[in-house]
């Protein structure tokens, strides 16, 4: 009895050409990791609203109007927060600011290792090298 062989047909389109890239073992972490730098961004916002909220309960209401030592407390503790989220807020921005740029300049600088594309040459630019 003869074998019978299930074969599958494979279609495949031809590239007019192909790049291929070396990159350390550093920039392939990176490019694994991902970029952080809307993470960091986005806690800036939250904080920044935080703050606001805060903020806007410090002008609204009114703590001192009974000389209670309860309220001083609490008003105390809402500006407190206040500080905390502002300056949380502003630090998480200056990190994203300065990082913004880390993950795409390490992308650039990979594909800018590639030659520029040379044109074919003719035969009577070719020169022949003989060691």
């Amino acid at each position: 009895m003869a074998e019978q062989q299930d074969s599958i047909g494979v279609r495949r389109a031809r590239l007019d050409s192909l790049k291929i890239y070396e990159i350390s073992e550093k920039e392939l972490d990176l490019l694994e990791k991902g970029s952080g730098d809307s993470m960091i961004l986005n806690c800036s916002i939250s904080l920044f609203s935080i703050f606001l909220s805060f903020f806007t309960v410090l002008l609204t209401v009114d703590f001192f109007y009974d000389d209670k030592d309860d309220l001083i407390v609490k008003f105390l503790i809402f500006l407190c927060l206040t500080i905390i989220c502002f300056l949380g807020s502003l630090v998480c921005f200056i990190i994203w600011f300065k990082n913004r740029g880390d993950f795409k300049k390490t992308v650039t600088e990979i594909k800018n290792r590639m030659d520029p594309e040379r044109l074919p040459s003719t035969d009577e630019d070719a020169i022949e090298i003989r060691d």
